[in-house]
């Protein structure tokens, strides 16, 4: 059985409807208007393709205008750039620094702290400068400074282990670092100025109390022996090595680098030896900004700052300079 669709013409009714419940809707109907679907789709391809013409006219005549007034400034800056370089003319930079006895702060622990308060954002930055480095470590301890330095802030204190102080500090989300160089060693604390009574007691402590955790020795210890196996890797660290031989002498203070057996004759004793020795709050000088009452901040830092019971200590001398290496050429046989 065959079965034929016919598919019916597709109108649209348009005019009045019929009134549900009218007593005539055959009049009603005879009243409308039955339009074909093609008529309809060419009247809205044309009022769409109006439409369109209408939008580009009017993007054409902002993006004009928006170009006229880009190119008339640049040719009147053209214009007014002189031929040479003797005439350009400049404002006069004025710069007034800071008086420093404005900041300066005596703490009467021993520090001297500057103190500059700064409502901008409400953030508070201490940096707890040491009167330490590189140059005071023992003969056949190359690396002490280094480590005792990283872990003072990574190893953690007495009232935590390492992984509470890294725990806590990120709930807190505070910034606490520390490090030695050759020539000064440095802890840092950033947080948020609502923090910053418990902020200042972990302070305390990474100063006057470190843990030194020996998972953290054993892993910073690792860490530095696999950074000796990658000096030369690139050609520039043994140039600037060569460089500092010829220039100070193999027995200049800087020219002292860690070795392995140095590295790995270190005990737990030597970082709190040298700790006892230099962070001491004669050795302290402070830098601190942020979102506080200056007046309250210095009574904080008064507490701080005390870190005993840590004996206070002579200021480190700096070492003299050793007699340097006599002139004369030094050459390589390029391979």
């Amino acid at each position: 059985m065959n079965v034929v669709i016919q598919k019916a013409p597709i109108v649209v009714r348009t005019g009045p409807r019929a009134v549900p419940g009218s007593q005539h809707p055959r009049k009603a109907d005879a009243h409308t208007n039955l339009i074909p679907t093609r008529t309809l789709q060419s009247h809205a391809l044309r009022a769409e393709d109006g439409s369109r013409s209408a939008v580009l006219g009017f993007a054409r005549t902002g993006l004009s205008a928006l170009l006229l007034c880009g190119v008339l400034p640049c040719l009147q800056a053209a214009t007014s750039i002189p031929d040479r370089p003797e005439k350009l003319t400049f404002p006069p930079l004025v710069y007034e620094p800071p008086a420093p006895e404005q900041y300066r702060v005596a703490l009467n622990a021993g520090p001297v702290a500057y103190v500059v308060a700064d409502r901008e954002l409400p953030l508070v930055n201490i940096v707890v400068y040491v009167r330490t480095g590189q140059y005071l470590e023992p003969a056949g301890k190359e690396g002490l400074a280094e480590l005792t330095g990283y872990l003072l802030a990574r190893g953690g204190t007495k009232s935590k282990t390492a992984e509470e102080l890294e725990e806590r500090l990120a709930f807190l989300a505070a910034d606490l670092g520390s490090g030695v160089n050759d020539t000064q060693g440095s802890v840092r604390l950033n947080l948020l100025s609502k923090d910053l009574d418990e902020g200042l007691a972990i302070l305390r402590e990474a100063l006057g109390a470190p843990r030194f955790q020996d998972d953290k020795i054993a892993l910073r210890k690792q860490q530095m022996l696999q950074a000796m196996k990658e000096r030369n890797d690139d050609s520039s660290a043994i140039e600037g090595r060569e460089h500092g031989f010829l220039a100070y002498g193999e027995e200049f203070w800087a020219n002292r680098y860690s070795t392995a057996a140095s590295v790995e004759g270190i005990t737990r004793g030597d970082l709190e030896s040298f700790h006892k020795q230099w962070f001491c709050p004669s050795n302290f000088v402070l830098a601190v900004s942020g979102d506080f009452d200056r007046a309250k901040m210095v009574e904080k830092l008064e507490v701080c700052s005390a870190i005993g019971p840590l004996p206070d200590r002579a200021r480190p001398r700096f070492p003299r300079t050793p007699p340097l290496r006599s002139p004369g050429f030094t050459w390589w046989t390029k391979m």
